[in-house]
């Protein structure tokens, strides 16, 4: 049922809990998430300076002494937990040694938290950090880890309602307008956020007020407030830094409208000429709790023209040179590229110009 892959853990052992039930809680099979491409690994959670191993009389000193000199251990000095969209990034900081003759061990449960199930064991071992893995996106947990010996257990230091990432659709997500049963759509590049809100039906342009403040914005619609909130990150607020339209949502052809606003991060001079960097997007649009974070490591990104490499790049070399880390088709020929993204246009179309 639940594979569980610890994080360079000497002498420890994993156990799987609770079975095939679990993957009707988040826990398990992937099988119901279709379409979704297997999550690219990232660096591993923060983990103490390895040991070094004591020597066979040491272990035979402690496995004598332990149950004579040994104290109940306190409990982890605290616990860190990174949520990806199928794992939970875990780790944790040893509490101050009760006695020197100690075997601690630690102890890591998780538990789903809606719907609420009883904890399982994930981990016992002596390492400080352990990855639980094969979780479903958007679903919340619980986590708890206590230090425990021959001489007994610490109390539980735990984390809850922790909720594992949102598996993102282009480099964005959706989110909760304020009406019950109705999202938001949203998508970011290196300098821009772009928000489709839906507007109930008669909307008009006039019936539209968009608030941009430095960190805030505020949607409304007739007179009701269908987003608002702290921003994840300082946007240019000025007249002309950011535009709004009221247009139709989709190809359906039913009528239904949303406004389209794009806002234009604040980026520090220093870093307007900085490539690309996962880790540097937004994870969500509002900070808010109840607004889900999408995993950075698993962003798909398919546009921006700012970001492309210069037209007159002379080969395919300049143009990986510009862009690290991209994965170039060299088995196409760029100059009979066409396209409708952005403004592609003959894009490309000196690539080769100096090739031989």
């Amino acid at each position: 049922g639940v594979r569980a892959r610890p994080q360079s853990a000497p002498a420890s052992r994993s156990t799987g809990g609770g079975g095939a039930g679990f993957d009707t809680f988040g826990f398990g099979s992937l099988d119901g998430v279709r379409g979704i491409d297997p999550p690219r690994r990232g660096m591993p959670p923060p983990a103490e300076p390895k040991p070094k191993p004591p020597s066979a009389f040491a272990r035979l000193k402690r496995a004598l002494l332990a149950p004579i000199f040994g104290k109940p251990p306190n409990p982890p000095a605290s616990v860190d937990v990174v949520a990806r969209s199928r794992e939970l990034r875990v780790s944790w900081r040893p509490g101050e040694r009760t006695s020197p003759h100690n075997a601690d061990e630690y102890v890591l449960e998780v538990s789903s938290a809606e719907p609420r199930v009883p904890f399982a064991e994930f981990y016992r071992g002596e390492a400080c950090a352990f990855v639980v893995t094969r979780l479903q996106p958007e679903r919340r947990f619980d986590v708890r880890v206590r230090c425990v010996n021959r001489s007994g257990a610490s109390r539980w230091r735990a984390i809850e309602n922790v909720r594992t990432a949102q598996v993102p659709v282009g480099c964005g997500g959706v989110g909760p307008t304020t009406r019950p049963g109705e999202t938001y759509g949203w998508d970011q590049t290196p300098t821009t956020v772009e928000l489709r809100v839906p507007a109930p039906d008669g909307t008009t342009p006039r019936d539209v007020r968009v608030v941009v403040r430095t960190r805030r914005l505020e949607v409304s619609c007739g007179g009701e407030i269908v987003v608002a909130g702290e921003l994840s990150g300082d946007v240019l607020c000025q007249d002309g830094d950011y535009e709004w339209e009221l247009r139709d949502a989709g190809e359906g052809g039913d009528g239904a409208k949303e406004v389209f606003v794009t806002l234009e991060k604040r980026v520090a001079a220093e870093n307007v000429d900085e490539k690309y960097r996962p880790e540097a997007q937004w994870a969500s649009v509002f900070a808010g709790r109840e607004h889900p974070r999408v995993d950075l490591l698993e962003l798909r990104w398919l546009r921006d023209v700012d970001y492309r490499p210069p037209q007159d790049a002379r080969n395919v070399e300049e143009v990986a040179a510009a862009l690290p880390g991209m994965r170039i088709d060299t088995s196409r020929d760029s100059t009979r590229e066409r396209g409708s993204d952005g403004d592609i246009g003959d894009w490309g179309g000196n690539w080769r110009k100096s090739s031989a």
